[in-house]
């Protein structure tokens, strides 16, 4: 059996408390197959919060351990363990002797992926208790008729008491798919910009029904700036954004008690180039789980288009900044197209916009000065020039 301890946690990407003492390390529950193991693995910190985290004993043995899990017959099956039970939870028939050959994807994140030419398995690492939003969006996607998201087959959960903790989705392979982040360099052509927005579109059209939960207005965190940029007078335009900050805190405070003529709905959440693929006939767009460091309640809540519509747009700015281009008829030319497959104003989308546009740059500026200090000069540029 593996052993895990935190020198194990600590090697992983995906492991979030590497900065937090820890009490107790503990195998919490554990489903034995022929072909592996499968481990939920409890982390108590000395603070008394506890993280849940699945793990594989053999992550190059999962696609048989799948195999085994899915092979069954009905839509549901139950798997015993010692505290809690296995939920294994297929949506359609599919061929499981196909899931055999999937392989673990290198440059692991908050999750791991594996995947072969026909079926893709996202595993979430950090277990969160409650409905998870991807495996709810892609199956509202499919009901909807939006063409443009992988296919939802099947999704492995725990369930102890009342709670429940999604452990993993298996769902179709985008094939021949590159990242539109990758495909966009040197050609933001404004026909692809607009075959974007119409998508982007249609997925918010087809995420209209799937309902969420109420969020209040969520906090931008101008005072985390504050402290990072007093901090950090040193990187260029830090005392110029500094200087300004109030200013563009007053004015998102008159933003906020602007009449949105957009109803909150659900949304993508985390939209950006590296969350669409592009197969040289259509985009498809990926990752449903929305932003990771957001509780699972957060990314299950009704907001505004403009969360996704800003992402993008900050995305495109980020593309102007790494491949030295202009992206400002790209970016019309996406916004147009939306407005006009939503049938609505593309005054009133760019004036939706804007507020989510700035509450983007000011996260972007906080993270940058905290993790990528050289690309600082993105957001501040936004901030500084665009508002």
């Amino acid at each position: 059996m593996k052993m895990f301890d935190q020198a194990f946690l600590n090697s992983k990407r995906w492991f979030k408390g590497k900065n937090r003492p820890i009490q107790k390390i503990q195998i919490k529950d554990s489903f034995v197959l022929e072909s592996n193991t499968l481990f939920l693995l409890s982390v108590l910190f000395e603070d008394g919060n506890e993280d849940l985290y699945a793990i594989f004993e053999n992550d190059k043995n999962v696609g048989i351990c799948l195999a085994e899990f899915f092979n069954f017959n009905g839509s549901t099956r139950t798997i015993l363990g010692r505290f809690g039970q296995l939920q294994v939870t297929r949506n359609q028939e599919f061929s499981t002797e196909n899931l055999k050959d999937l392989i673990r994807l290198e440059g692991e994140q908050s999750n791991s992926s594996f995947l072969n030419k026909k079926y893709f398995f996202k595993l979430f690492r950090r277990l969160l208790n409650g409905i998870h939003p991807e495996n709810e969006v892609l199956l509202t996607l499919q009901k909807n008729g939006f063409s443009a998201s992988a296919q939802c087959f099947a999704s492995l959960s725990y369930l102890e008491g009342n709670s429940i903790y999604v452990l993993g989705i298996l769902s179709s392979v985008i094939e021949q798919a590159s990242s539109a982040w990758d495909y966009f360099q040197g050609n933001f052509s404004t026909t692809l910009a607009a075959e974007l927005g119409k998508v982007t579109a249609d997925m918010h059209k087809a995420l209209k029904t799937l309902s969420g939960n109420i969020l209040k207005e969520s906090e931008v965190p101008f005072f985390k700036l504050e402290k990072l940029l007093k901090a950090n007078l040193e990187i260029p335009s830090a005392d110029l954004l500094l200087q300004k900050l109030p200013a563009l805190q007053e004015l998102h405070t008159n933003y906020q008690k602007e009449i949105s003529n957009f109803p909150c709905q659900r949304v993508h959440g985390d939209y950006h180039l590296g969350q669409i693929l592009y197969d040289s006939k259509k985009f498809w767009v990926v990752d449903f789980e929305g932003e990771p460091s957001r509780s699972l309640s957060y990314r299950r809540s009704l907001q505004s288009i403009g969360v996704d519509l800003a992402g993008m747009l900050r995305s495109f700015r980020y593309a102007s900044a790494v491949f030295l281009t202009d992206t400002s008829k790209a970016e019309n030319a996406f916004l147009e197209s939306y407005a006009k497959c939503a049938k609505c104003e593309i005054s009133e989308l760019q004036k939706e916009c804007r507020r989510f546009y700035l509450a983007k740059a000011i996260y972007e500026a906080c993270y940058e000065l905290e993790f990528r200090p050289t690309w600082f000069s993105v957001p501040a540029k936004a901030l500084l020039e665009e508002f």
